[in-house]
């Protein structure tokens, strides 16, 4: 009798995600890429980028990291006023659309404010539903929608962020259950954890050890499944700038 043929294993894909940027700290992000080669999404506020010009620097340096992959998180980020934000659908497309103009990212990749949506490839998941008429406009002018798998927290019992080694358990525990997309793991983590030197030092060594081990490759949200290439600009084009 012939020896069975073993299927080969699936590689769990991470997809490491920073909000709300730039950020005091924001830099870090920048040599991290370059120094361990580690593919990174920023998804951008385009009044952070326009606050100084420490912000604008970061911003620069970004746009010139072939490990950095650029998104769009809205203009204002709602202000801080999420309900009141997405009662007006035709606000949200605009300043989704004004930030498109002012990043003008290399693809047409969004994350809400405040918002837990996903719309790709004619599949859909929302955590809060006032934002579906935003995010389906949104989808029917060809933008793509990405929201998280799980997020990198504060422990507010231990006093700190949570350790590389709970999110290593955390990424082989859901990879394959708990997500949009089976054996694909979207992080999400903020730009406001980055002074933080536990933080840092933990993501460093989540990367280390999650690449040592062979526990999962880490790629650019472009990759992920469903996800169309695109550069081309959206159907309605804004010119508020």
């Amino acid at each position: 009798m012939p020896a069975p043929v073993m299927q080969p294993v699936q590689q769990i894909s991470i997809y490491l995600t920073f909000d709300d940027g730039p950020m005091m700290g924001s830099g870090f992000l920048d040599s991290l890429t370059a120094t361990d080669s580690i593919p990174v999404d920023v998804f951008l506020i385009g009044a952070q980028v326009s606050r100084d010009e420490k912000a604008k620097k970061i911003f620069g340096q970004y746009q010139k990291n072939p490990f950095v992959e650029i998104a769009n998180h809205s203009y204002s980020h709602a202000s801080g006023h999420y309900r009141m934000f997405y009662s007006h659908p035709e606000k949200v497309v605009g300043d989704i659309l004004l930030n498109r103009t002012f990043l003008a990212p290399e693809n047409n990749l969004v994350r809400l404010p405040g918002r837990n949506t996903w719309r790709i490839a004619n599949r859909k998941r929302t955590d809060l539903t006032d934002a579906d008429p935003s995010a389906d406009s949104l989808v029917k002018l060809g933008f793509q929608l990405v929201g998280w798998d799980m997020e990198w927290r504060f422990d507010s019992t231990l006093q700190q962020y949570f350790s590389a080694e709970k999110m290593i358990a955390y990424v082989r525990n859901s990879a394959w259950n708990n997500v949009f997309e089976k054996g694909h793991v979207v992080i999400l983590c903020h730009d406001w954890m980055l002074p933080d030197p536990y933080f840092r030092e933990q993501l460093i060594l989540f990367v280390k050890t999650v690449r040592a081990k062979g526990i999962a490759g880490f790629l650019h949200l472009n990759k992920y499944p469903g996800i169309k290439s695109c550069v081309d600009p959206p159907l309605v084009t804004d010119n508020r700038l």
